[in-house]
């Protein structure tokens, strides 16, 4: 893939976005790839702003990363950002992200489509700036199967907060990625680390909305899946980590 369709910004891991162990956590990892990926789109013609002018937005459908090494307070981050290109009505971002010495941290998937803010449907947008003649991959998809959670206990409760919305007026999706990894029973255990989380959206949360996050152990040593609701039990996420 020629250099041209590929975006690169820089982070520094400040002291807040540090976990217990002062480093960076995945969730911090996915801001800098929204934020890297928000002004990519804005240099493409496609940001959020855009679109909205038009009555449309992006929705975020599928999510998977896998980590490698997180840095410290004050270490930098480089995210490289680019469209692969498009399915359907599936838009693909992907995601690379390395560290101060070179090494890579992290590596991403993205699922994006496009929604009508009237109707809530699905649109067809067609732009080139999305589909490299020759597209470079970071990952191959994983399975996206990931089993239904309902009759798991509960492992979390989550009150919507002011600060949990974006600016299309739900819950930004790298909340939902902080509430799975901190339903997990691996969360606190200094000798595993989050090599991988895998998340489908389905339903968006509101302000003042309560969510039940359950889960249970998956078929692999170190996974869990987990799932999230609504009080309603509406399913808002299902997703699968991964613990080593």
């Amino acid at each position: 893939m020629d250099s041209k369709w590929k975006y690169h910004a820089e982070f520094t891991v400040r002291g807040y976005e540090a976990d217990f162990r002062n480093r960076a956590a995945v969730h911090t990892f996915c801001y800098y790839m929204e934020e890297a990926a928000g002004q990519h789109a804005e240099k493409l013609g496609v940001s959020m702003d855009n679109l909205r002018n038009e009555g449309v937005a992006w929705v975020l459908t599928r999510m998977y990363v896998e980590s490698y090494d997180f840095p410290q307070t004050g270490q930098k981050v480089y995210v490289t950002t680019w469209p692969p290109g498009v399915d359907k009505l599936q838009f693909r971002r992907d995601f690379e992200l390395r560290g101060e010495d070179g090494g890579i941290l992290a590596k991403a998937i993205s699922q994006w489509v496009v929604v009508n803010l009237t109707t809530r449907k699905l649109e067809r947008i067609t732009y080139d700036g999305l589909s490299p003649e020759e597209p470079e991959y970071v990952l191959e998809e994983p399975r996206w199967r990931i089993p239904p959670q309902s009759e798991n206990p509960e492992l979390l409760q989550v009150n919507v907060r002011l600060s949990d919305i974006d600016q299309n007026n739900h819950v930004n999706n790298v909340h939902y990625i902080e509430w799975v990894t901190e339903s997990s029973p691996y969360a606190l255990d200094p000798d595993k680390r989050l090599a991988s989380v895998e998340i489908l959206f389905k339903a968006e949360a509101k302000h003042k909305d309560i969510i039940s996050v359950r889960g249970g152990a998956g078929e692999a040593g170190g996974e869990f899946c987990h799932g999230l609701f609504r009080v309603d039990g509406t399913e808002l996420v299902r997703a699968r980590t991964i613990w080593k």
